[in-house]
């Protein structure tokens, strides 16, 4: 199968939330891989999910991969500061749950606004 321009290969890598890989590929595009891991064995990613995102463990995240959009996963009765803080360090999304739908829109969303900037990057 060959990747249209619109259709490439998307890694997004979950670190934090065992098992939430499997059920977030369902709501990812067919061409999108999804992959577990720990932050320090992180190589190259497209996109990251934070599971129990903290602003520590986004700024580490931030720090090892600048650029790379990161969504954030708290606690669904995350007060309003510990959002606060996790946007503060560096996410691009910060969601209080972590069902997979929501987790997906996120993500979609935080790539198109990447392809976004890219091509308007290759105009100037």
């Amino acid at each position: 199968m060959t990747l249209t321009s619109i259709e490439t290969a998307v890694l997004v890598t979950v670190v934090g939330t065992p098992g939430t890989a499997a059920s977030l590929a369902d709501q990812l595009p067919p061409h999108w891989r999804v992959e577990s891991a720990d932050l320090a064995d992180v190589d190259h990613t497209d996109l990251l999910v934070i599971g129990g995102a903290s602003g520590a463990r986004v700024r580490a995240a931030v720090r090892q991969h600048p650029g790379t959009p990161v969504v954030g996963v708290v606690d669904p009765y995350a007060t309003a500061e510990q959002v606060v803080e996790v946007l503060e360090a560096g996410a691009d999304a910060c969601v209080r749950s972590g069902l997979p739908a929501l987790v997906g829109s996120h993500l979609r969303a935080c790539h198109r606004r990447q392809a976004a900037a890219g091509h308007r990057q290759q105009a100037a």
